[in-house]
């Protein structure tokens, strides 16, 4: 049954409310949220992505300022909830998400398993390398082919026709940039994390869905 955005947003009304009213009363009925996630997350609709980032960031963020070592990270905590929710959706998209969650309280919990095992894990990385001040931005054009051949870009860009995506697709992947670093160096085209991180699960539910892409594309990211 399709369903749509009157009934999408009809749902995250619904979800708002209830989350109101656990924290009146204590007890709330999970129902319309973890509908909203499958929606989001099992069935890939990215209105109700959108919906379920906007409701769930401030508790991303809340369990982030918690970590003990979040003090000691120099990042706010907006930096920490935009990538734990990246890391939560691209290990709970399509059938991950049957597998993974049968009630609202168990996608809840590993949300905040991500947003530990964020902070955590970037904590752990080493001292990002000093560049030169007057270094410009990642050209867009041509990967380098020690890291993504000429011919496995080719195709990617096959499947992402848009220039836009192709961008994002390098800035993520290739030089492994965050939402917030790539709000800052391309604001003329991204304004706010969010469009980033919507745009990015996109892309990633594009090349999930190509088997040619699949081996490369699934491989850990450095410091994910």
């Amino acid at each position: 049954m399709s369903v749509d955005e009157r009934d999408i947003q009809a749902l995250a009304d619904n979800c708002i409310a209830e989350n109101a009213r656990y924290q009146r009363e204590g007890h709330s009925d999970p129902a319309p949220c973890f509908e909203l996630l499958r929606l989001a997350l099992a069935d890939s609709h990215p209105l109700a992505l959108e919906h379920i980032y906007a409701i769930y960031k401030p508790r991303l963020e809340r369990w982030a300022s918690l970590h003990p070592l979040f003090a000691d990270s120099d990042e706010d905590a907006e930096f920490f909830a935009d990538w734990a929710f990246t890391n939560f959706i691209n290990a709970s998209t399509g059938d991950n998400f049957r597998r993974k969650f049968t009630s609202l309280p168990a996608a809840i919990r590993y949300m905040r398993v991500c947003t530990h095992n964020t902070i955590s894990g970037y904590m752990r990385k080493p001292p990002p390398a000093l560049l030169p001040e007057d270094l410009d931005p990642p050209d867009p054009t041509p990967l380098d082919t020690d890291l993504l051949n000429d011919q496995l870009w080719a195709h990617i860009c096959q499947r992402l026709p848009d220039p836009t995506h192709q961008l994002l697709a390098r800035l993520v992947f290739v030089l492994d940039m965050k939402p917030r670093e790539i709000v800052q160096e391309y604001s003329h085209i991204w304004q706010r994390e969010r469009e980033v991180s919507v745009m990015l699960y996109r892309i990633r539910l594009t090349l999930r869905g190509d088997d040619e892409l699949k081996h490369w594309f699934d491989s850990p990211a450095p410091h994910a």
